[in-house]
């Protein structure tokens, strides 16, 4: 009963659940009629997912430096995150159809008990470091509050990857922003995350460990702390054929993924698993002594030994789509190459089902041609799957 599917258009609702979880005093009524406090911890879990774990630094300009000719904030150490505030892009108000970004455009969003069925339990805010934003900018008053809004117009989002940054921007639309991600490198701390919020709150965060998103391992991962509870967590999310492997339980996720893979969206299933500060030293020693491995290969080796500990047991929190929609002219072009000659082949790596959907969306499959799928494990299968499509063309030609 408790599982939830957002769409891009679903701001209001989400917002709604949002309220409801981080206690806004502008709550009404309606709104908790709207969503339980169990259904808005919820949605308030999914969303933080997108707004924290990912590898987006957030570069802002200064809103008063606009007349006295100056530049955006940029980072200073290009393999971290740098100081920044951040929040929502106003590229995020643009018709979809029109955004040159891509853009979260489904989002499921559901947990799961012991027994694999749909549940709420806990309040989030009990891991969540919600501060008075009014005690953190009250010295401006207003004139903090519009200084603000005008630096979250002005921000922009880098990563390497577009799909992370309209993960972020669609955090910031529904009411997290952001703000912040800085390196400090001090003690244990890797850096800090801040996000603000349109329900009066803020929350920090530090960064314990990072773990960049990997082609072999189909992942990433950070390790955050509450900076007012302490509470540690393991936030990682990845492909679907990846994450099966690391849930306690994933009843739903792969047919919810495939769902959406088959309408174009290209899927991300996030997960959570909390630490205790015990466990998370033991982690960091094992670390440490996997990097110090003499030669490359074997230290990767060992360094995938201990991550592979800590990806274990963990709480499904949501799965999201972003549909990555076609560059203009795109199937115009694709004919005018088919008409001279040109054999066009499409490489991804993509769910099946994600591939089959773009190519016929983009008429690289014409409508009403056969289509025969060759998903090879071993050079023996893709023979043995060879030769069948070839018995099977002959057949159909006689």
């Amino acid at each position: 009963d408790d599982e939830f599917s957002f769409e891009h258009t679903d701001v209001a609702d989400i917002k709604t659940g949002l309220k409801v979880a981080l206690n806004s005093s502008t709550q009404s009524r309606d709104t908790v009629v709207a969503f339980n406090t169990k259904q808005a911890n919820m949605i308030l879990r999914s969303i933080k997912m997108l707004a924290l774990c990912h590898n987006v630094t957030p570069v802002h300009e200064d809103p008063t430096s606009t007349t006295m000719g100056g530049s955006p904030t940029t980072a200073k150490e290009p393999e971290h995150p740098t100081d920044s505030a951040a929040a929502a892009s106003s590229a995020l108000n643009a018709p979809p159809e029109r955004s040159k970004t891509r853009t979260a455009r489904s989002t499921s969003l559901c947990e799961v008990d012991a027994s694999g069925a749909p549940v709420q339990h806990g309040t989030a805010t009990s891991h969540q470091h919600a501060t008075d934003m009014s005690t953190a900018h009250s010295a401006g008053g207003g004139a903090s509050r519009s200084l603000l809004a005008a630096q979250r117009e002005r921000v922009e989002y880098q990563a390497s990857s577009p799909d992370e940054i309209a993960m972020v921007k669609f955090a910031a639309k529904v009411g997290l922003h952001l703000r912040e991600r800085t390196v400090t490198n001090v003690g244990d701390v890797e850096g800090e995350m801040i996000l603000d919020t349109d329900f009066g709150r803020q929350l920090h965060y530090d960064i314990l460990k990072t773990f960049p998103f990997s082609s072999e391992r189909k992942c990433m991962g950070i390790i955050l702390r509450d900076r007012e509870t302490g509470q540690i967590q393991f936030l990682m999310k990845g492909a679907d054929t990846k994450m099966v492997t690391v849930l306690n339980k994933s009843s739903w996720v792969e047919e919810r993924c495939g769902t959406m893979a088959k309408a174009g969206r290209r899927t991300l299933v996030f997960a959570q698993k909390d630490l205790s500060a015990s466990e998370y030293r033991n982690l960091a020693r094992q670390l440490a002594e996997a990097g110090a491995t003499p030669g490359q290969e074997q230290r990767e080796a060992a360094i995938n030994r201990v991550l592979a500990r800590l990806e274990c047991n963990m709480t499904l929190v949501c799965a999201t789509g972003v549909e990555d929609q076609l560059q203009e002219n795109v199937i115009q072009t694709l004919e005018r190459l088919g008409a001279c000659g040109i054999k066009v082949w499409m490489l991804t790596g993509d769910k099946v089902e994600t591939a089959c959907c773009i190519g016929r969306s983009t008429k690289l499959v014409p409508p009403n041609c056969w289509e025969w799928e060759i998903i090879a494990g071993t050079p023996e299968s893709f023979d043995e799957q060879l030769s069948k499509l070839e018995d099977d063309v002959g057949d159909d030609q006689e």
